[in-house]
């Protein structure tokens, strides 16, 4: 049991992680599943400073994580967003918080300034998780987000890494 960087061969669990999340939850703003091309895109994109990592037990993925582009605009460069994602049948055993403690480290280490997590503010578990990890709530955006036939709220959570870039 581990975290470990993503492969090309963890395309398929990571992508069947993902869509169970589309399709049951408000997790992700995503209302349709990620086709198999999409994903290959999204792994493309995610190279230095921007990990992704998958949490391995036995030869099963229970979970990823993911730093990202915080915004495209070029004063954003020192932010990052994380995902983190976990298998239904491996939630509340701590592989979340794993994948998020290791994406805090990888982070810091790819010299990020701060990491922003965009949580649904309905999903309590993720919030509690962001909070245990050292995320600070600093805000929410009411009502951004439609899915399931409802208005959802945003709740921001910001990390300040450690470790600053040079500059």
């Amino acid at each position: 049991m581990a975290t470990r960087p993503a492969r090309q061969s963890d395309l398929e669990p990571i992508l069947e992680i993902y869509n169970d999340a589309v399709i049951h939850t408000t997790a992700t703003f995503d209302i349709a599943p990620r086709s198999p091309e999409a994903q290959r895109a999204w792994f493309a994109e995610h190279i230095p400073p921007y990990p992704a990592i998958v949490w391995e037990e036995g030869d099963r993925i229970l979970g990823w994580g993911s730093i990202s582009p915080y915004a495209p605009r070029p004063a954003y460069r020192f932010a990052g967003e994380v995902s983190v994602y976990v298998d239904s049948g491996a939630r509340r055993r701590g592989v979340g918080e794993a994948l998020l403690r290791k994406l805090i480290v990888l982070g810091t280490q790819n010299g990020f300034h701060t990491l922003v997590a965009l949580v649904t503010a309905e999903n309590e578990a993720s919030c509690r998780l962001a909070e245990k990890t050292g995320f600070c709530r600093t805000g929410i955006l009411e009502e951004v987000g439609f899915k399931f036939d409802r208005w959802l709220d945003v709740a921001i959570y910001q990390y300040r890494c450690v470790i600053s870039p040079d500059f």
